[in-house]
Parts: C-alpha cells; structure tokens; sequence
C-alpha cells in the first residue's frame, strides 16, 4: 500500500502525485503553506483553488497526513540502497556520455581531417591546373617569338634579294650607259638581231611529245623550263605545237580554232586526253589487286604502288596515301615471308617497308637457302595453223610429296590453268602483231619516211588509204575496235 504524503514537508512532485492534484494546485498548496507554516484539517478547506469535496476525498483514501512519518531504520537502509543504486547509474551514464563524447570527438576530428585533406588535393589540382595555363602561356608566347623571328628573318631575306636586284638593275644601267657611249663613238649597233623577242630566249632542246606517254611529267619540265626562260603564253604554245607528234599532233589538229589558240585551254584538254589513263575509283581496286610481277624488283614496285595510291586518292594527304601504298606493297609481295616479317616490324613510309623486305630475304636467304620447291611442268602443244586454230595449250602440274597438301595444290593449279589460257591467248596475239610489223616495213621500205611538220599537211589527191593502226588497205582506223584481254586489232571492213 501507497504510504501517505506529509503536506507540510511534501514536495512539489510528491504533491502532483496525488489524485486530481496538478501543478497550480501543487503551487496553491506551497504558498498556503508557507502563509500559514503548518497546514492541519481545519485550514486545508480554506484554499480556494482546491474543493472541499477533493480534501475530504484524500482524507478518506488515507493519501495525506498532516503528521511527519517516522521512518525505520531498514527502510533508511532500502533507500541509501536506492540512492547508491541511483548515484552508480549516473556515473554510468556519465561515463557512457564520456565515451560517446569522444566518439563524437574523434568523428568531428575525421571528419574536419577528411574535408582539409580533400581541400588540399583541390588546392594542389587547382595549382597544377594554373600551372599548365602559365606552361601554355608561355610556349605560346615562345611561338609567337619564333615566329616573329622567322618573319624577321624572311624580311631581311627579302630585304637582301631587293638590295641584290638593285644592284643588278645598277650593273645592268652602267653596263647600257657603256653599250650606248660605243655605239655613239663608233656608230655600231650591238643589239640582238635574232628572233627572241617573239618566241622567248634560247632553250635547251626539248623531247617531243607523241600521245604515247603521260602528259603529266612532260608537262611538268616544258613548264619548268619555260617558267625558267619567261615565256609567255603565246610563245609556250608555239613551242609546244612545235614538239607534238604522231596521236598527239593529229589530236591537236581536230581540235576547233578556239582551243587551238588558246594555251591554257589547250594544256587542259591535253591533260584530259593523255594524263591519267584511269579514273580514281578503277586505280583504287588496282591498288587493292596489286601483285608485284615475277620480273619486277621491289623498288619498281613499290614506285607503281605508290603511283596507284597518289593517283588513286587524289585529296587525300601524302602520309595517307604513303600509308595505303605500304600496305599495298606488303600484300603483294611475291616473297611472302619476308613480307610478313617487314609487317611486323610497323614501317612508318614506303622506303623503310622497302628496306625491311629486302633485309628480311637477305637473311632468309642466308639461313634457310636459296632451295626451290619441287615442281614438274609439262607443256602440250598443237602445231596446227594459228589463222585455223587460234590456240595453245599448256599444262602445268605441281607435284607434293605431302599428301595434306592437296588443297593448296588444287589452288595452284586454277590459278595455273588460268595463267596458261592467258599465254596461249597472248602468243597469238603476238603473232598477229609480228605479221603486221612486217607488212608494215614491207610497206615503208617502198616509200620514203617524212617527219611530220606542223606546215605541211597531206595531199587531198592521194591514192589509196591504208589504216595506220594495222597497216592494212580499204579501211580507217575508226573501224578498227579491241577484242580479248588484251588489245588486239581486227579489221571490220576490208
């Protein structure tokens, strides 16, 4: 059972533990209390914040006493117990708030650890990051000298090559002044009589031009020479109608008067005509095909390699197109060992694949030997009349000793049966141009050989015709067209 609470030595806790006491009433108490000093059950119904029918309800339930209660001595013990029980709880507590304390402590030190070092690799990446912008800076301005200098240096260059011209105009004013005063004193004139003046100063003799050739590489040096010699455009076109011959004179004589007098549309149209013989995308699958040939040494083919790729790619940069004619050049290499060791050493240019190539055979060479692989061709042939027949056949067999080689055998013999139908083609062909060739001289020897001139032109009354491409009468050379792999010429009319 509940013990009862002294009003007069009650707390204000212990008094708003009893039934239907709160704070203001707890408070009314206290002040009651300390305006009369002892509270008894007579003045308790004087206050006026707490009814009459509250007190007597306490009395009753026997919750308030007016008497201190005297306490034994086993429940001083019970509650110095209690007080000690309550004192160890709070240094507990106490020590787990030391603890927590500083485990809070030494988080906050973590953290502001964390936060300067993250502050410090933020300063050095800012450091580091102004650093590079003054490194910048500073190669930039050191270009902007260099380039100051170069530009400083060109003017001086030009400064000089004026001052050198001058001189020379001077030279040339005296040496005049000189020429003038002899012609005074003995009335001689020294002035150049030839034909200079119209057609340009004296050149070294150049080649003649027939349409055979490529125009690009003959246009480049008459260009050259006459950049050389300063000739105009008048005096460039008669030299070069003075140097055409043979497809490429009769081409410029059908062209219309326009173009005849005209130089620059005349090196265009000559360009067009007899520059490149194929268009871009046809030299780029002949780059793709290329196989160096079985007379061919490695630096022609590397140069007919690099010739495809130039003309092959015409906009492209010069490493790009050395980079695709080195590729070329190594897959189609007819030694492909030495091919394959020169690819693995990455050439950077077409020269140094070159060199690796030639290295890697020459060591290949000394190591392994120069021995062939056993091969056994058999040739049949028909001796029949070529204008009958038109053929010859040839059979070619490699023999391997290893039976896992079949199937490369069986490849080597379809590329074999092709290249022997392509030589038997080509032999006829070759007949038929040697019987041409000696109609022809037989035909030249009974007529005497003129160079063609730009002045003289052919008779209109001439006898009877005879093709220039075959020699042959009763037709022109329009009527002739190209049949079989390679160009062959056969009359349609005779």
């Amino acid at each position: 059972m509940t013990e009862p609470v002294t009003i007069n030595k009650a707390t204000l806790v212990q008094l708003k533990s009893l039934k239907a006491i709160g704070e203001a009433k707890a408070n009314a108490i206290l002040r009651a209390r300390e305006e009369k000093g002892t509270l008894t059950e007579d003045n308790i119904f004087d206050i006026t914040d707490i009814s009459s029918t509250l007190w007597a309800s306490l009395l009753k339930d026997n919750l308030i006493t007016f008497k201190e209660v005297q306490t034994s001595g086993e429940d001083l013990e019970s509650k110095v117990t209690l007080l000690r029980n309550k004192i160890s709880s709070i240094e507990k507590d106490r020590a787990d708030m030391v603890v927590s304390f500083q485990l809070q402590v030494n988080q906050m030190r973590e953290k502001n650890l964390a936060i300067l070092e993250q502050q410090r690799l933020q300063y050095e990446q800012e450091r580091d990051v102004y650093l590079q912008k003054v490194k910048q800076e500073l190669d930039h301005f050191k270009e902007m000298v260099a380039t100051k200098d170069k530009e400083l240096g060109r003017y001086h260059e030009k400064t000089e090559k004026m001052q050198s011209q001058i001189e020379q105009q001077e030279s040339l004013a005296r040496i005049q002044k000189v020429i003038t005063d002899r012609e005074s004193k003995t009335g001689l004139s020294y002035k150049h009589t030839s034909t200079s003046d119209n057609y340009g100063p004296s050149a070294p003799k150049l080649a003649t031009f027939d349409g055979k050739g490529d125009w690009r590489p003959y246009f480049l040096q008459f260009s050259t020479i006459a950049d050389r010699y300063k000739w105009t455009d008048e005096q460039r076109l008669f030299k070069l109608v003075e140097l055409l011959r043979d497809r490429a004179l009769k081409y410029y004589s059908n062209r219309v008067k326009s173009l005849q007098a005209n130089y620059k549309l005349f090196c265009q149209k000559f360009k067009e005509k007899f520059g490149k013989k194929e268009l871009p995308h046809i030299l780029r699958r002949l780059l793709q095909d290329l196989r160096q040939e079985t007379d061919e040494n490695l630096k022609d083919f590397a140069e007919r390699a690099k010739e495809l790729a130039v003309d092959g790619y015409p906009d492209t940069p010069e490493k790009f197109a050395e980079t695709l004619a080195t590729d070329a050049f190594l897959r189609g290499c007819l030694d492909k060992r030495a091919a394959l060791v020169a690819m693995d050493k990455n050439p950077e240019s077409l020269d140094q694949a070159v060199q690796f190539v030639c290295s890697a055979a020459a060591n290949q060479k000394v190591i392994m030997g120069g021995k062939k692989s056993e091969v056994k061709r058999v040739t049949f042939s028909d001796t029949e009349d070529v204008q009958e027949q038109e053929e010859e056949k040839f059979a070619v067999r490699v023999v391997e000793k290893d039976d896992d080689k079949r199937g490369v055998s069986a490849s080597i013999e379809k590329r074999l049966k092709k290249t022997e139908d392509d030589l038997a083609e080509t032999k006829i062909i070759v007949k038929k141009i040697l019987n041409i060739l000696h109609q022809n001289q037989g035909q030249r020897s009974r007529s005497q050989y003129r160079s063609p001139t730009p002045e003289r032109s052919t008779s209109p009354n001439r006898g009877t015709t005879s093709c220039y491409q075959c020699g042959k009468e009763g037709h022109y050379a329009r009527r002739v067209s190209k049949q079989g792999n390679v160009s062959k010429w056969v009359a349609h009319a005779k």
